[in-house]
């Protein structure tokens, strides 16, 4: 006996099913078709599918007049409802009885039948497929934060093991040829290109993560990926590190060796565990080497995790960062026919346009993809509008900060020169220290008050234009121009600096310094200048407690934020020109022009947008209804959407949205559809 469900209602407690109910392979079509002329046949225009009727043969269970009216309940409905048979447990159609129902010739106990209707002519899987863009929701929680250093970013406030800054550098950096493959877009290097034998041997920099507790009892794993070349390949120098002299050993590499097999376009993954014995918090990841020579080295990092795991997980990136959320979801319809989805999309910051794609579905699109986050609300003056003449800056004043503290202190000595073009450049840089070290002329301007007197700028723009560069067959001349905002005492706000620190090659160093502390080190080579010449604009503005960085070669900015230098106001600008010991200097080496703008407002004026961070998006293709946090809303809806419909087989998801937002959180849920 085949077992039936009717609206809920189990039809085998008062009836016998004769047969295996066994639906039509298709249902009754309708072909719509036009005739041309005298021509033969007719032209096909269209296939319409009718409705299913499904006959059920059946006799009444010991019936009675009580079953009778029990099975008249269960049948007699004013709507299609779900109908589920035997055969197809996991498929419902919406069915009703079509009427007529009657009893058999010899009564009640004899064999009738009853007819089901099923104008949306389709089985409909009993469960719901459901899928999201959160690709790594089941994969242990990673506690670190730009991991894999998909911002781009070099990791804010690092330190070096040692004070002397020359020949190295920590930088994130894409694909190259002598570099290993990142394992997204960015990975991490620690270098050391020096060749001075009497260097530290080992070579380390760290830098300050969100503090990670971890309790007694709990089993924790760290893991990361590395490549080193050169002197880099013998001993590791990483450690967790609890504080700023002391790691924790038991989740380090240490000084253990490295394995280089494969050479150095090759990633090895480093996976330790703990069980920890007592109450830790990490606050700080050290990455180095010890140099087996004097020779350069390097070593790449790559997909670090911390997490709370017995063995290593795949990497994934903390849920706080964009990468968590993918793009794209892909989907699978295992039905016969088309099926409608359903889609929400939870916005996790501001937007102005939602977007989704499907195959060759045409794009369902909410919102304005012309919007933008805000503009920067900037009134000012011009304080200094054209590099002043040399006469006007006190030159080699050792009470100011002229190079970051990283680097030393720069011997002021030496002197300038402004040429008829106005340009100004080091005309010598005095005696060579008995002390290794750098030297050089520097200059310093005191800004003027503005229009209403007052001196000082919390908020303020500086513009530098300078020219810098080695000749390409003058690889070890060494410079460095650095370009600084000083505090009414002298101390440096920020800075940027162009250098070339490498005694081994033409290289090309932009760095950028807030709070007397690097926030970005970029490496260029001659690629990178592109024949247009060896001058460059570059800029700082600050808004507060915002700092932005920008530079002509690159088409985005940078911006950090420092709460301490939120409410600092600059007094001064300074120009140092470096020179290491008696080291050529770079051919091109001067300043073009400068000049510096008071901001009177230091507000990022934010426009409102269409979606704000957390609004529900909901829209239900099967009724082509689209609801913005529970009200129906269809005044931004492109005039060209159309409902979701997911074809059979394999399909992609697409999720666009502002170029300024968050991925929204998406999720899609459909039932498949059998003919």
């Amino acid at each position: 006996m085949s077992a039936v469900t009717f609206n809920g209602y189990d039809l085998s407690k008062l009836i016998k099913v004769h047969w295996d109910i066994d639906p039509e392979i298709l249902p009754a079509v309708d072909d719509r078709t036009t005739t041309v002329g005298d021509r033969n046949g007719s032209l096909f225009l269209h296939r319409r599918i009718g409705e299913r009727v499904i006959t059920m043969g059946y006799t009444m269970l010991n019936a009675d007049e009580a079953k009778r009216q029990e099975l008249t309940r269960a049948l007699n409905v004013s709507e299609p409802k779900q109908l589920i048979l035997g055969k197809q447990p996991d498929r419902y159609y919406m069915a009703m009885p079509k009427g007529d129902i009657s009893r058999g010739t010899k009564g009640w106990n004899d064999w009738s039948t009853i007819d089901w209707i099923v104008y949306e002519p389709y089985a409909h899987s009993l469960a719901t497929q459901t899928a999201d863009n959160k690709p790594y929701k089941d994969v242990p929680v990673n506690l670190l934060t730009d991991s894999g250093f998909e911002s781009g970013n070099v990791p804010a406030n690092y330190a070096w093991g040692d004070g002397k800054l020359l020949d190295r550098g920590l930088r994130v950096c894409g694909e190259a040829e002598t570099l290993p493959s990142p394992m997204s877009k960015f990975m991490l290097q620690v270098g050391n290109y020096s060749s001075d034998s009497t260097l530290q041997q080992d070579q380390y920099a760290y830098y300050p993560i969100t503090p990670v507790i971890i309790k007694n009892g709990e089993t924790w794993t760290y893991s990361y990926y590395y490549a080193t070349a050169g002197s880099a390949t013998g001993q590791a120098s990483d450690y967790l590190m609890l504080d700023d002299i002391n790691p924790l050993f038991a989740l380090s590499m240490g000084h253990d060796a490295r394995n280089n097999s494969g050479g150095q376009t090759t990633w090895h993954r480093f996976v330790k565990t703990w069980t920890a014995d007592r109450d830790v918090t990490v606050t700080a990841l050290r990455f180095g080497f010890i140099k087996t020579s004097a020779s350069p080295g390097w070593l790449c990092i790559d997909n670090i995790k911390l997490a709370k795991e017995h063995t290593a997980s795949p990497w994934s990136p903390n849920p706080a960062e964009p990468e968590y959320y993918s793009e794209t979801i892909t989907l699978t319809n295992n039905g016969t026919v088309p099926t409608p989805l359903h889609v929400t999309a939870e916005m996790r910051s501001d937007n102005g346009f939602l977007g989704l794609t499907l195959d060759d579905n045409p794009p369902y699109q909410v919102g304005n993809p012309d919007e933008i986050d805000g503009v920067m609300y900037d009134p000012s003056q011009m304080l200094v509008p054209d590099m002043p003449a040399l006469a006007e800056y006190a030159i080699n004043d050792a009470k100011y900060q002229v190079i970051p503290p990283s680097q030393g202190v720069m011997k002021q000595q030496g002197s300038l020169q402004q040429t008829s073009d106005k340009h100004i450049s080091a005309k010598d840089f005095g005696p060579t220290p008995s002390v290794k070290g750098p030297r050089g002329p520097a200059m310093i301007y005191a800004l003027p008050a503005d229009n209403e007197g007052n001196k000082g700028a919390k908020n303020w723009t500086f513009r530098v234009h300078d020219g810098f560069g080695s000749l390409r067959n003058k690889p070890r001349d060494v410079g460095q121009i650095c370009a600084t905002v000083l505090d009414i005492n002298g101390k440096s706000i920020a800075s940027i600096i162009m250098a070339d620190l490498s005694r081994t090659g033409n290289e090309f160093l932009l760095r950028f310094d807030v709070n007397q502390k690097q926030v970005r080190l970029q490496r260029m080579t001659w690629k990178d200048w592109d024949g247009s010449g060896f001058t460059t604009h570059y800029y700082i503005r600050k808004s507060g407690n915002q700092f932005t960085f920008g530079w002509a070669r690159d088409p985005k900015s940078y911006t950090y934020v420092c709460d301490e230098l939120a409410d600092t106001e600059a007094y001064y600008v300074s120009f140092s020109f470096l020179k290491w010991m008696d080291v050529p200097t770079p051919a091109y080496y001067g300043l073009v022009n400068w000049n510096f703008r008071k901001d009177m407002v230091d507000e990022f004026k934010n426009l409102p947008n269409y979606f704000t961070d957390g609004d529900l998006v909901n829209l239900d293709s099967k009724t082509n209804t689209l609801t913005i946090n529970d009200y129906p809303d269809w005044d931004r809806v492109d005039i060209a959407s159309e409902p979701l419909l997911l074809q059979p087989g394999k399909s992609t998801l697409g999720i666009v949205y502002s170029t300024f937002a968050k991925p929204p959180k998406v999720t899609v849920d459909f039932e498949e559809r059998w003919l």
